[in-house]
């Protein structure tokens, strides 16, 4: 019987303290423009491995516009509302009961945004019982006008502009501030809330005044002009509550560490750059994982030329092995994407080539021998290509009964790459790409950097999209034996 009395105490005690986490959604929808469309309740801070937010809590109207919905919410915290399109700060806590409702009207309003002001037929009605923290992010702006970075009210081209900037910039941060403390005075606000406030507030000031080195070199501002952002300790504790404390952090490091190379850097110039800063200036050993792993992430698809260099550096130096995890498999899908696509016969049979002693050339005839084919990409102007070329024709001897070796230039000059074919003597089969990087046989394998390895099996289908380079000779001639024994 004692038994049976502490297990119902027990079961009446775990519903209460479950029930007290709950957050109570209720709310209505004007109707979606398009049949997908969803209300979004997300995680403030993205997922650095694929770049998206988790969602606390989903919904697709259909024809049903009204919704009501219970659902755990472990720790108070700050999430963005999205429906629409357009996404708004709302901080929720467990027990909190929160009424959203958006609408259409007739009249056209103007809105304060992150850009500036835009007009709007929508509008955000929120309602429950801690209406004063869902709605103070709203109010801060409105209140208190806007960070806008390169579009805010200043001459950057005149005299002395740096200062004037960020006095304008600091007299927002002190007046959200001041916002701040009347609105905590005026209403009951929780600790926890008040904290996220204010390092929201702080970190869109440190974003703006970030935006500084856009229009100059960071080495030209006045003394102490980036005192604050040099002495931040970027935590993980700030940066997992506050999605603007993250976006500082993400500037930081690639713009105010990496300002050399803003507009001007090659993208291996950026990776390398970026890569570096971030092991360098971030102690913090949580955000410095996310922001490698964001960076890993963010770049794969641009594939520099040095990405598999990084790739290997960053296995050693993030910490997180659920984050190394997630950038090998995300490496991996991606090469699957290319790794076994087909040339249609269309490509097969168009003109690419020209060879050394003028003849035009189609894939299909270098495919004639009925022999996998490795191109070797490369540019008179390239010397890490012609470092390679040399190891590839030793390549190329040893595996001539299996595989067919083709050297393809890349450069727009017909005379340029003769001249250097003949002051390197390089010897072997030599070809020009017509139209270069803007045909579409480099447009389908993604020709954006060289030298470049890609390994064609007889028929015409791409065995290994980006191959290793025979200066990395154990991982060249595995890539051969692997895919041809």
């Amino acid at each position: 019987m004692k038994k049976k009395i502490v297990l119902i105490l027990f079961t009446v005690l775990s519903r209460v303290v479950t029930d007290a986490q709950n957050l109570v959604i209720t709310g209505n929808l004007y109707p979606p423009k398009v049949p997908s469309q969803t209300l979004l309740i997300s995680e403030q801070i993205r997922n650095p491995i694929d770049n998206s937010f988790s969602h606390i809590y989903e919904y697709i109207p259909g024809k049903n516009l009204s919704f009501n919905a219970k659902i755990y919410l472990p720790s108070p915290a700050l999430y963005w509302l999205n429906y629409g399109g357009k996404a708004k700060k709302v901080f929720l806590s467990p027990n909190d009961s929160i009424n959203i409702v958006y609408i259409k009207t007739n009249n056209v309003d103007t809105i304060i945004t992150a850009d500036g002001f835009e007009t709007s037929n929508t509008r955000l009605i929120l309602s429950g019982n801690n209406v004063q923290q869902f709605t103070f992010f709203d109010s801060l702006e409105n209140k208190t006008g806007n960070f806008v970075g390169k579009r805010y009210n200043v001459d950057f081209t005149s005299p002395g502009w740096e200062n004037i900037y960020k006095d304008s910039i600091k007299l927002t941060y002190d007046n959200r501030m001041a916002y701040l403390e009347k609105y905590a005075g005026n209403y009951h606000l929780s600790n926890e809330f008040i904290n996220t406030a204010r390092i929201e507030i702080k970190a869109t000031y440190l974003s703006a005044l970030i935006a500084a080195v856009y229009h100059e070199e960071k080495t030209k501002f006045p003394t102490g002009y980036f005192d604050e952002i040099d002495k931040e300790n970027f935590t993980w504790d700030k940066y997992k509550i506050s999605n603007s404390y993250a976006t500082a952090v993400y500037t930081y490091v690639t713009h105010y560490l990496n300002w050399e190379n803003i507009g001007i850097g090659t993208k291996e110039q950026s990776l390398s750059s970026i890569y570096d800063g971030i092991v360098t200036n971030l102690k913090n050993d949580s955000v410095r994982n996310f922001h490698l792993t964001y960076l890993m992430s963010t770049t794969l698809d641009k594939h520099p030329d040095n990405y598999e260099e990084y790739l290997d550096k960053y296995k050693q130096d993030c910490s997180n092995k659920t984050y190394v995890a997630g950038i090998e498999q995300a490496y991996d899908a991606y090469m699957a994407r290319y790794n076994n696509a087909a040339f249609s016969a269309q490509l097969l049979a168009k003109t690419l080539f020209k060879s050394v002693d003028g003849k035009l050339i189609t894939l299909k005839e270098l495919l004639a021998k009925h022999k996998p084919l490795l191109i070797d990409f490369w540019a008179s102007w390239c010397g890490p290509c012609l470092m390679e070329m040399p190891l590839s024709e030793n390549f190329e001897t040893s595996y001539k009964d299996k595989i067919d070796f083709a050297y393809v230039s890349i450069d727009a000059s017909e005379e340029a790459w003769h001249k250097a074919l003949s002051k390197n003597n390089l010897p072997g089969n030599h070809y020009l790409l017509l139209n270069e990087r803007k045909s579409d046989f480099a447009k389908f394998i993604k020709l954006n950097y060289v030298p470049r390895f890609v390994l064609i099996n007889s028929v015409g289908k791409i065995i290994v999209f980006n191959g290793a380079q025979p200066t990395n000779t154990a991982a060249f001639e595995k890539m051969l034996n692997t895919n041809f024994k």
